[in-house]
């Protein structure tokens, strides 16, 4: 069960009311880890629209973020507003690594797909990560290192780990999967 703080809900990426979760900045959402994603191998996906994105004073937006109270344990995703793309970063006590997308020309009240998958069961510097926009690999590396990833307890939605960075943003259709994806499948 999810814990969440003055969080709302407005029209989905189907049109379906109080289909997607609104975090404006001042709510955030927590959610239990365990049985959820795994640390060795998997994909999460959501759609979203951002809100209020300013690129005359850009602010890094945190769409979801595996990290807990340190932030050198687990993954993230976010809106790097410095560059307009989507970065899919992890980091674990000895290994830190980012993949981004080229620039995106962002749409007012637009759905984005987002997913990002990771395999860290290779062998170290083995490892591989994808981040795909709207079902196209937007980018990837085959050279990544996380297999010692321990994952906190929760991951947070709209925020990084300390709450900070809030997505802002309309969140749908959040996928986490113990496996990864194929790009078809994506």
């Amino acid at each position: 069960t999810p814990s969440t703080s003055a969080n709302s809900f407005g029209t989905g990426k189907w049109s379906d009311s109080n289909g997607a979760l609104i975090v404006d900045g001042l709510d955030t959402l927590t959610y239990p880890q365990s049985g959820n994603i795994s640390n060795s191998a998997g994909t999460v996906s959501f759609w979203v629209k951002p809100n209020g994105y300013d690129e005359a004073t850009p602010v890094d937006k945190f769409w979801l973020d595996t990290r807990d109270t340190t932030p050198d344990q687990g993954f993230s995703i976010k809106m790097d507003a410095t560059n307009d793309d989507v970065t899919f970063a992890g980091n674990d006590s000895t290994n830190a690594w980012s993949i981004s997308s080229a620039g995106i020309d962002w749409t007012a009240n637009t759905y984005y797909h987002i997913a990002a998958t990771y395999d860290c069961s290779q062998s170290a510097g083995s490892d591989s990560v994808i981040l795909y926009i709207n079902g196209a690999s937007a980018a990837s590396d085959a050279a990544e290192t996380c297999a010692s990833w321990t994952l906190p307890t929760n991951f947070y939605l709209n925020a990084d780990y300390a709450g900070a960075n809030q997505g802002d943003s309309f969140i749908d259709d959040l996928r986490a999967y113990n496996e990864v994806l194929t790009a078809d499948q994506v």
